[in-house]
Formats: C-alpha cells, sequence, structure tokens
C-alpha cells in the first residue's frame, strides 16, 4: 500500500495483468526484473501504473491516466527503487507462480 495526495492505493496483480503488461511492453516482466538486477524500465513502470493500481478500500482498478499519475507522483517523492521494491514484492505476493522454479 502507498499514499499520495492523501490517498491510499494498492498493486494489485492477476495473470492477466501481467499478460497486458507483457504484451505492452513486448518483453517477459519477469525477464526484465532479473535483466534489470532488480529493477523496471520507466516505460515498464508507466504501463504498471496504468494498468495494476486500485484504491486501497476498492475493488476497481484506476483509470490508466490517475494511475499513471498517482505513480509516478508517488515515485517522485519516494524514489524509484522503493517503487520497484514494492512492486516487486505485491508480484510474489499475487501471482508467485511467476517466482516458482523447478
Amino acid at each position: 500500500m502507498f499514499e499520495y495526495k492523501g490517498k491510499k492505493y494498492d498493486f494489485k496483480f492477476t495473470k492477466e495483468k501481467v499478460s497486458e503488461i507483457e504484451t505492452a511492453t513486448g518483453k517477459s516482466l519477469i525477464a526484465e526484473w532479473q535483466e534489470q538486477k532488480g529493477l523496471f524500465r520507466l516505460t515498464t513502470l508507466d504501463v504498471i501504473f496504468q494498468l495494476c493500481i486500485k484504491p486501497a478500500t476498492g475493488s476497481d482498478f484506476l483509470n490508466q491516466q490517475d494511475g499513471l499519475d498517482a505513480g509516478n507522483g508517488y515515485m517522485n517523492e519516494h524514489g524509484y527503487g522503493p517503487v520497484c521494491m514494492m512492486i516487486i514484492n505485491q508480484l510474489k505476493k499475487d501471482v508467485p507462480f511467476l517466482f516458482l522454479v523447478s
């Protein structure tokens, strides 16, 4: 959960949301995270902000512009690295199968 301009938000990921992100960026989300040594490209973060932010008290996702504004605003205040870590932690919680290895 994060707070921006007095409102609380959550990142929420599903298999479908991850597929949408990968389609928009043309790259596997986990492959990018590994290649970038635990970070995401700014363009990928923008797509995540547009697709995967919802109010902490609601079930509907923000529209893309509001998600982009909230995500970038929070990142500008708290930093790039902490936002990437927050996203990874939420991915591990919401879609843990992405991190399983055999």
